[in-house]
């Protein structure tokens, strides 16, 4: 029986996330007759097939499906393995994939990023931006290390992803209204004045859910005028005195509102705060790199 390679491992991932030979050969920097040699070498070494071929491309079979995390770890493991080998100068390197919120990417991820970039210069940072949904299918995938994101029934992917949760902020509602709006001029905003104005509401999962369920549980029923899963449509139409409308996130560092007519006044019915979290395949081992993003994370947010 043959060795499992490094390399065979490596393009096997390369294959599996471009769905062909061709585009995972080029995203390898091998021909396509190299790809192909050494993923039949690999089914051979394993005594399986790893995909199944077909003129529109490849799919993974079980055994396949078996090797994808388990090669996806070896393979950062031995990434991590050369990067520690070659942080001479103690400083990390190497690749981290991060997948925020969307709503959330905006205020967070600018200054996070900046601090971060300039204590670590080697790491090559990329992000990743969608709703829950889409950002744990992500991880599930390993397109991402860690999510960042609010804590809002994260149980309902249980048991069906094995998630390991870990606090670093939260963050209060607030309500959103144009400059010249009466209720501008109050220091805090009730949920009940809310209610009886057009209500924009961010329309991106869980967030419709959250916010609904905060008006429900003080017997409210909002008139829902617009449904946006843009944050800065949001802030747009509200300038525009287009309606109001509640969120967790405010989209500058200052706190303040990106938008010269828009108002953000802080509820007054004693709101619990949303926690925010980094989420992580339970059971896989984080990098370097992404523990330290993580503990910058903290620092920055005053966790």
């Amino acid at each position: 029986m043959n060795d499992v390679t490094f390399r065979q491992l490596e393009h096997f991932l390369s294959v599996a996330q471009a769905g062909n030979i061709t585009a995972g050969a080029a995203q390898s920097h091998v021909s396509q007759s190299a790809m192909s040699t050494s993923l039949n070498g690999l089914e051979k070494a394993l005594g399986t097939a790893v995909f199944q071929r077909s003129h529109r491309g490849v799919n993974l079979t079980p055994a396949g499906h078996a090797l994808l995390r388990k090669a996806r770890q070896l393979v950062d493991d031995v990434r991590e393995l050369q990067s520690t080998a070659h942080e001479l100068d103690k400083e990390l390197h190497g690749p981290l994939v991060v997948g925020c919120y969307s709503t959330l990417a905006p205020s967070l991820m600018p200054p996070i990023i900046t601090s971060f970039l300039a204590t670590y210069p080697k790491i090559d940072l990329r992000f990743i931006e969608g709703s829950d949904d889409e950002l744990v299918e992500a991880l599930h995938q390993g397109h991402c290390e860690f999510v960042l994101t609010y804590d809002y029934r994260l149980d309902r992917f249980f048991p069906h992803r094995a998630l390991h949760r870990e606090d670093l902020s939260a963050a209060a509602p607030y309500a959103v209204v144009p400059t010249g709006h009466p209720l501008a001029r109050s220091k805090t905003i009730d949920l009940a004045d809310l209610a009886t104005e057009p209500l924009i509401l961010l329309d991106l999962a869980p967030a419709p859910e959250y916010f609904l369920q905060i008006f429900d549980s003080f017997g409210l029923s909002p008139q829902i005028r617009f449904r946006t899963k843009s944050h800065q449509l949001i802030f747009g139409l509200v300038a525009r005195g287009m309606g109001i409308s509640i969120l967790t996130q405010v989209l500058t560092p200052s706190g303040t509102a990106p938008f010269r007519d828009v108002a953000v006044k802080p509820l007054s019915n004693n709101l619990e705060p949303l926690p925010i979290v980094a989420l992580s395949a339970a059971g896989v081992r984080r990098t370097q790199r992404a523990e330290a993003f993580i503990t910058h994370v903290k620092d920055q947010m005053g966790s």
